[in-house]
Order: structure tokens, then C-alpha cells, then sequence
């Protein structure tokens, strides 16, 4: 899914960050010069043949869990048919290794049914994992082929081997016809924010990309998208991801365009404020060829110790020979410690 790994929030402005009534407003968001560089791209490409041969694209990256990251992987393979595979590895810039064995992924969630609504496609986004204190909560990509992506949902109390479609499915639907999500909709991310769980996603008119969001109450939905939608745009949009900086009650959004990897920041997930010191990333990394750590699109992002990782698509085309895999762009030392959910 060429999409939107996106975030966290909630109804709007100070309630947003569970601020309703503060006294004081928080300080600016941190913004300046990133020092980006590459993570030794690619960290990870498709396999010669299996559910992945066409291409390793979207993943979304969480961890550490007892020492382990944990990556759900979009597997493409013949066709376009798309499973969501499942990689793990002791650091966020690996070695990964693909559930099944990385010339042979296997899926752990595959499909639908013929003439179901995901019969065709189902794929990660990007930041759309949420844990309650139990459970798991995947928000994935899923279509038929001859119809626009919508949000499905899908629960693990296990080890990310093993996930439950929602009976409720598609959680996340197309806007109206003329809408400006009215195409495609991209899986989101979701955190909780006070009583709120808050869905960023990317919605798509045929033109072009902008971001959204959606609340709801419970993590299994209903689902009720913002009535002041798209809340960012940018030209050229290609994807963004947000997260949430708690102690500082801030949002930032990586978001990549054709030409760059850039960085936003904001008080309540609804006005952004660009990065004065943009782009962050403006060449393609040599272990990608063809393009992919921007100009497609990013997946997911994750502070560890105070870098941020940003996991994106790499490709050195055409594939076979070459390869379509994952992008890792590293930015070094841009938080004193880990801040982001």
C-alpha cells in the first residue's frame, strides 16, 4: 500500500492531548536540522519467488518487546495478490528475518474470501498497530481489485503470527463520491489519547494525497471521521507518518513528496507547521537506485534511545534482477530519549 503509515490523535486542539483546561500552554514543538543519512538501505528486499516476488513494500516496525522489533511486512506477489508477512530482528536496523524464512515469507494474514471486500489486497500501511494492555490492533489496507482501498481491522493476543479479522470490516470506508477521500484510504495509526482513540489516514480523490482523521471510542470502532478533513496537504504528497510526543504535547509528521523526506510539527494533530530547516532527506540513498526512501512513500518511523529510525520503499529496478524492498534513513540524536508513541 503506497500509502499512509499515520498516527495518533483525537477530537481537537488542547483536548486532542489531553489538555482541556491547562493553564499553560506547552513549549514549541522541537524542530531543526536533522543530520539524516542511511541506515545501510536496503534493510531488507523480496524474495525470487513466493508471496513476495514482486515486491516487499509497506511495513510497520514496533518494539523493543524482550529485546525484540517486530515488522509486519506488505508481501505483493504474482498478480498483485497481497499479504500482510510478519519479520523480526534485535535492533531497528537489523538483520531481519521474514516469519517462514526470508526466501520463503509466509503470511499471517492473508486475503479474504472470494467476493469479499479484501479478496485481493491486504497490506500495511505504516504506524497502524495498537495495544490495549491485551491485544493487538492491525489497521490494514484491504480491496477488491477493481475497488479503492478502505481500513480493515484485525486483532493478535499472540506473537503477530496469528490475527482475527473484525466481523465489522471495513472499520474505515471511501468518502462520498466528490469527496476528497472518495478513491482510496490509507490504514492509519491509532493511539489513545485520554478516553479517544485517534485515526490519522490518507485519503485519496485521484488526484491527490492529503491527511484525515477518524475517533472512536473503543478500538474496535465505530469510527466517526473528522467534519473539518483533510487537516495537512502538501504538494507532491506522497505519504506521511505521525507520531506523539506525550511529555511534550506534540505531534510530528515525517511526510514524504516526489522530490523529498520533510518534517512537520503540531500542538494539536489539525495546524501544522513545516520544518524550517526542510528537506531532511533530499537524496535518494546509493543502496537504492531507483528511488523509494521518498518520491513513493514512507511506512513508519520510531525513536529509540533518541534517534529516529524512518523506514520507507527501496528499489533498484527493474525487478528481477533487481529488487523491491525497504529503505531505513537514520536521524541521529534528534531527541535526548525515547518520546514518541
Amino acid at each position: 500500500m503506497r500509502a499512509w503509515m499515520m498516527m495518533c490523535i483525537g477530537t481537537i486542539a488542547w483536548a486532542l492531548a489531553g489538555c482541556r483546561g491547562a493553564s499553560t500552554a506547552p513549549v514549541p514543538c522541537k524542530q531543526g536540522a536533522s543530520s539524516a543519512k542511511d541506515g545501510g538501505s536496503p534493510i531488507l528486499v523480496n524474495s525470487a519467488s513466493g508471496l513476495d516476488q514482486a515486491e516487499l513494500g509497506s511495513v510497520v516496525v514496533v518494539g523493543p518487546f524482550s529485546g525484540t522489533y517486530r515488522m509486519l511486512t506488505e508481501l505483493i506477489g504474482s498478480g498483485g495478490v497481497t499479504h500482510t508477512g510478519y519479520a523480526t530482528a534485535s535492533s531497528p536496523l537489523g538483520p531481519w528475518t521474514k516469519y517462514g524464512g526470508n526466501s520463503t515469507p509466509a503470511s499471517v494474514l492473508a486475503p479474504g474470501a472470494p467476493g469479499t471486500w479484501d479478496d485481493f489486497q491486504v497490506a500495511p500501511g505504516g504506524d497502524d498497530l495498537s495495544f490495549d494492555g491485551t491485544t493487538w490492533h492491525y489497521y490494514y489496507a484491504g480491496r477488491q481489485s477493481s475497488a479503492g482501498y478502505e481500513v480493515g481491522h484485525a486483532r493478535s493476543t499472540g506473537d503477530f503470527t496469528s490475527w482475527t479479522k473484525d466481523a465489522n470490516n471495513p472499520v474505515l470506508l471511501l468518502g462520498a463520491k466528490g469527496a476528497w477521500d472518495d478513491t482510496h484510504i490509507g490504514p492509519s495509526g491509532v493511539v489513545l489519547v485520554g478516553t479517544t482513540y485517534n485515526m490519522f489516514y490518507g485519503g485519496y480523490d485521484g488526484t491527490s494525497w492529503r491527511l484525515g482523521f477518524a475517533t472512536a471510542s473503543s478500538p474496535n470502532g465505530p469510527w466517526t471521521k473528522y467534519s473539518g478533513n483533510p487537516v495537512f496537504s502538501s504538494a507532491s504528497l506522497q505519504a506521511a507518518v505521525v507520531r506523539y510526543d506525550a511529555g511534550g504535547r506534540c505531534f510530528h509528521m515525517v511526510y514524504s513528496t516526489t522530490t523529498a523526506l520533510n518534517h512537520a510539527t503540531s500542538l494539536d494533530g489539525i495546524n501544522w507547521t513545516n520544518d524550517a530547516a526542510n528537506p531532511w532527506l533530499g537524496t535518494q540513498p546509493s543502496g537504492c537506485p531507483s528511488g523509494g526512501a521518498f518520491g513513493d512513500a514512507i511506512s513508519t518511523f520510531v525513536d529509540v534511545g533518541g534517534p529516529i529510525y524512518v523506514y520507507g520503499h527501496c528499489y533498484n529496478l527493474p525487478a528481477p534482477p533487481g529488487f523491491r524492498g525497504v529503505s531505513l534513513t537514520e536521524i541521529p540524536g534528534f531527541f535526548a530519549a525515547d518520546v514518541l508513541r
